[in-house]
């Protein structure tokens, strides 16, 4: 069991803050106090879409982006740590009570790295590259534990089915065609829906074993 800050809500909340330049709060606060739910006066669209597009400042985005990505942060980790106390002091500096709060819950991390391979040989990597260009992206080791939270141990060989996205009606297009994964490893790609859904839903059609990828054309 792992003390892990709870910081998901409050980082999504915070990230938008961390880009707007000082010189906004007036504004922020006067559209806040016209959009309450009882005020009659109408704010037009067109002010609201310029108020919120020059707003932001890109330069102060990029560099909390850059400050909570340059480490590893898997939750329960030091760096997800770190990156909850990020976020609790930027808030504190704009006058908000913030505070963190751990709370104990149950994860689970891989011993050592996965392995996919084939009967005809292949091997996948199951990481990316380091890049010479890229400082952080060999950092650290979690790079190399390709896994998804709470699966059990265990090694499996099976026949792969494709599945497209994992979605339902992704297996019942395959029912429809005849095919049956059962029994079988499926697999998916990323993207369409949650990827715990999409384990989900292979394990329910009797399916031993899944498979996410990231489509090419769509990862840039």
């Amino acid at each position: 069991m792992i003390n892990s800050p709870k910081i998901l809500l409050v980082g999504a909340a915070a990230l938008g803050f961390f880009a707007l330049p000082p010189k906004s709060t007036a504004a922020t606060a006067k559209v806040t106090t016209n959009l309450r739910p009882r005020e009659t006066k109408q704010l037009d669209d067109n002010y609201l879409e310029e108020l919120l597009l020059s707003t932001p400042d890109p330069e102060r985005l990029r560099e909390a982006l850059r400050t909570l990505t340059t480490y590893s942060h898997v939750a329960g980790t030091r760096g997800d740590f770190d990156n909850a106390y990020y976020v609790k002091d930027q808030l504190l500096s704009f006058g908000w009570d913030a505070i963190v709060e751990e709370v104990p819950v149950m994860m689970t991390y891989p011993l050592e790295q996965p392995r996919l391979s084939t009967s005809f040989g292949f091997h996948a990597k199951l990481s990316e590259d380091v890049l010479e260009n890229d400082a952080t992206s060999g950092t650290t080791n979690w790079r190399n534990h390709t896994f998804l939270a709470y699966s059990p141990s265990g090694v499996v060989t099976a026949d792969l089915v494709y599945a497209n996205y994992g979605k339902l009606e992704d297996f019942d297009a395959l029912e429809k065609l005849g095919v049956s994964v059962e029994g079988k490893i499926v697999i998916m790609r990323y993207g369409e829906c949650f990827r715990g859904l999409k384990i989900m839903n292979a394990e329910e059609r009797g399916a031993i074993g899944s498979i996410i990828y990231s489509d090419p054309q769509q990862d840039g």
